[in-house]
C-alpha cells in the first residue's frame, strides 16, 4: 500500500512540474489556453481548438439572446460594450441590432479568442464592430462610456464577479443597460434517464468549479448583488434547451474534450481516467433513446 500511495504522489507531483515549467516556458499558454489571470482560472481551451465547441454552443442559445436583447429595448445606434466576447458570434448579432449608426466594442482577453473571432467575419468585414483584447476586470480603464454593456457565459468562471460589476459600473451612461446571460447552476444540465455519463460531466464541472474558484450558481445571487451596486433590475427569465439533434448533443463530448488539458495538467484526473470517461459521454451522447437538457440560461436586464 505505501508504495502505491507514493508511486501515485511522484506522478502527482510530475503533472504539476511539467505544467508549472511548460508556463514558464511560454507564458502566452498561461493566458491564451487557460485565461489564468489573477482575478480567474478560465480552464476550458481556447482559440481553435475550441471553435466548435463554441459554434455549436451559440446555435443552442443564440435565438434565446436575441429575442432577450430585442425585449430589452435596445435602440439602433447606441454604443455596446461586450464582455468576454469569445470567438464573436454574439457580437456579430449585437452589431446588426444597433445598426451601422450603432457600435460595438467586442472584448476578450484571449488573443485566440479573438482571432478566431476576427477570421469568421464576413470578407467586407462589419464596420460597426471592433474586436479588443482586454479583461474585464481592466474596462475601467477605457476613456469613454458605453450605452449597453453585455456579457454571456463570463461572470460564472469568475473568482469575483461582483468586481467587473463594479468596474461595469463606471463606464455605463446614465440609464444605460446591463445585459447578463448566463447558467443558473451546474445541475441543471441533466438527462433522462440518468446515466453514468451524466454523472461525469456533472463531476467534471465540479472540478472547474474547484480550480477556477467560481461560483456555478452565482445567478441566483446577482439581483440582489446589482441592487447593492446601485441597479434596478428591469427584467429577468429562464430558458431551459433540449439539445434535441445529433450537432447539438455533440456539444457534451465538446464540452469533457475542451477541459482535458487543464484537468489533467494541474493533476485533477489521470488520462487513463479520462480515457473511461470520454467512453462513457461518447455513449450518453450516442444513445439517441435518452434525452439530454443543457444548462438552465438566466437572462437579466438591468439599469443605473
Amino acid at each position: 500500500m505505501l508504495l502505491i500511495s507514493v508511486s501515485y504522489i511522484l506522478e502527482k507531483c510530475k503533472i504539476a512540474s511539467n505544467f508549472i515549467e511548460k508556463n514558464k516556458l511560454n507564458e502566452v499558454f498561461v493566458i491564451d489556453s487557460f485565461g489564468i489571470t489573477s482575478d480567474s482560472t478560465y480552464m476550458i481551451a481556447t482559440g481553435e481548438r475550441d471553435k466548435e465547441r463554441l459554434t455549436i454552443l451559440n446555435e443552442i442559445y443564440n435565438s434565446f439572446s436575441l429575442r432577450f436583447f430585442k425585449n430589452c429595448n435596445i435602440q439602433k445606434g447606441v454604443r455596446v460594450l461586450e464582455l468576454g466576447c469569445g470567438i464573436g458570434i454574439a457580437s456579430q448579432m449585437y452589431a446588426s441590432e444597433v445598426g451601422k449608426e450603432g457600435f460595438v466594442l467586442a472584448t476578450d482577453i484571449s488573443e485566440q479568442q479573438l482571432q478566431v473571432a476576427r477570421t469568421l467575419l464576413p470578407k467586407e468585414g462589419i464596420s460597426n464592430l471592433e474586436f479588443r483584447r482586454l479583461s474585464a476586470f481592466e474596462i475601467d480603464g477605457l476613456n469613454e462610456q458605453f450605452d449597453v454593456v453585455c456579457t454571456r457565459f463570463l461572470l460564472v468562471h469568475l473568482q469575483d464577479p461582483e468586481k467587473v460589476i463594479q468596474k461595469v459600473k463606471k463606464i455605463i451612461k446614465p440609464g444605460g443597460k446591463l445585459i447578463i446571460e448566463d447558467i443558473t447552476a451546474n445541475h441543471t444540465f441533466f438527462c433522462s434517464p440518468h446515466t453514468e455519463g451524466m454523472d461525469i460531466l456533472r463531476h467534471i464541472d465540479k472540478l472547474q468549479c474547484e480550480v477556477q474558484q467560481s461560483n456555478d450558481e452565482y445567478f441566483a445571487f446577482l439581483p440582489t448583488l446589482l441592487e447593492k451596486e446601485g441597479f434596478t433590475i428591469l427584467s429577468t427569465q429562464k430558458v431551459h434547451p433540449k439539445l434535441d439533434n445529433p450537432r447539438k448533443r455533440k456539444s457534451i463530448l465538446f464540452h469533457l474534450s475542451s477541459l482535458k488539458e487543464a484537468l489533467l495538467g494541474t493533476g485533477k484526473i489521470m488520462e487513463k481516467e479520462y480515457n473511461h470517461m470520454f467512453q462513457k459521454v461518447l455513449e450518453l451522447e450516442q444513445n439517441s433513446s435518452i434525452e439530454i437538457f443543457y444548462y438552465e440560461f438566466g437572462q437579466l436586464c438591468a439599469t443605473v
